[in-house]
């Protein structure tokens, strides 16, 4: 028996799947190697800069237990008050990333299965 309810659930679940599936549909108009270079360099802008967080707090919490002052202390503290937390800003880089490498993926089997219709279509 199919009811209204089971209907308009249907209907919701097909809405639910039209959309994913639209989140993973390339576009022939954009380049997806382009997109991924920028996520991928952003995604190593984050490395880095955790990176030097990670090391710069290490370098001072290591000298005030110590109260060793180094020349290259003022530097570091004036570096790592600067960049502090910045690094969270390029966190998104790395979901995003993942996204335009599944969209690049796609789009190659696109323009691929593009070019074996135009040759099986020149046998035919």
């Amino acid at each position: 028996r199919n009811t209204v309810a089971d209907k308009m659930s249907n209907d919701r679940k097909n809405i639910v799947v039209g959309a994913i599936q639209w989140l993973f549909q390339p576009n022939s108009n954009i380049n997806y190697s382009v997109i991924s270079l920028m996520y991928a360099f952003g995604s190593l802008l984050f490395i880095i800069l955790y990176i030097f967080d990670q090391w710069a707090s290490s370098q001072l919490a290591r000298e005030s237990s110590t109260k060793e002052q180094n020349a290259s202390s003022p530097l570091i503290k004036e570096l790592h008050s600067s960049l502090e937390g910045i690094h969270l800003v390029f966190s998104p880089f790395f979901p995003c990333l993942l996204w335009s490498l599944i969209l690049l993926r796609n789009s190659s089997r696109a323009h691929r299965d593009e070019a074996e219709e135009v040759a099986q279509k020149k046998n035919d």
